[in-house]
């Protein structure tokens, strides 16, 4: 296990648990309801910026192992990163409630093409999965969620990224 994906784990950790510390001493009181909903404290908003600043900054195979830790951590079993070159758009393959799940890490710094959930598709057929998923630190287009819907793979963004960190460390 590589010290500095651990380290960015419990970073992420350390941020989530601040996170949910902070939003259960900022709850309104019950003398009085607020007139408008409060917005998010300036100080969240920085915290979750910096944690996914992180995510940003790592390369392609740092994101892959950051990943892998994160299903790990997830209730996932057996995870396997495969081999750079030659996965076939498969980057991890892992098993859960006795379905084998191929996932594709994709970090961007634009909106995913459908081309990755055609690549995930294929590497679900070859690698027998039984789910495909495309995972990315971004979003994806108009035309890949169309793909993705029409083949059954699913599409985990940024926003669905940061809810799994969240749970895993709230």
């Amino acid at each position: 296990m590589d010290l500095w994906v651990l380290g960015i784990a419990l970073f992420l950790c350390v941020c989530c648990t601040i996170l949910y510390a902070v939003s259960i001493f900022r709850s309104p009181r019950t003398s009085r309801p607020p007139l408008k909903p409060n917005p998010p404290a300036p100080a969240d908003v920085k915290q979750k910026t910096d944690v996914m600043a992180r995510v940003d900054g790592m390369n392609r195979q740092d994101f892959e192992r950051f990943c892998a830790e994160l299903l790990e951590h997830s209730g996932y079993q057996q995870v396997h990163v495969t081999q750079g070159t030659g996965g076939q758009g498969v980057d991890i393959v892992a098993v859960k409630r006795g379905l084998r799940y191929a996932f594709q890490c994709r970090r961007n710094s634009s909106k995913i093409e459908n081309t990755a959930v055609q690549q995930m598709h294929t590497g679900q057929m070859l690698y027998s999965c039984s789910v495909g998923v495309v995972i990315t630190n971004n979003y994806f287009t108009a035309g890949a969620k169309q793909t993705a819907r029409t083949v059954g793979v699913e599409l985990w963004d940024r926003d669905v990224l940061c809810d799994k960190i969240a749970r895993l460390c709230g």
